[in-house]
């Protein structure tokens, strides 16, 4: 796989982890002022943490 492959499967991995994360933050109510949501926090760390294993594993294939 050249380094031109990889980037590009590496940035479709990063936009479909784009997308998703904004879903995942659109799912959530809004809440009032300037109140915090610790409720999101764990979904969307899952969510980083899968890709970048995803992108990790695409870069280790490349190797």
């Amino acid at each position: 796989m050249s380094n031109q492959k990889l980037n590009d499967k590496q940035k479709v991995l990063f936009e479909e982890w784009v997308k998703k994360d904004q879903e995942l933050e659109a799912s959530f109510p809004p809440l009032k002022g300037q109140q915090l949501s610790t409720r999101k926090v764990l979904p969307k760390r899952k969510l980083l943490e899968e890709y970048k294993k995803k992108i990790r594993e695409a870069a280790d294939k490349h190797s």
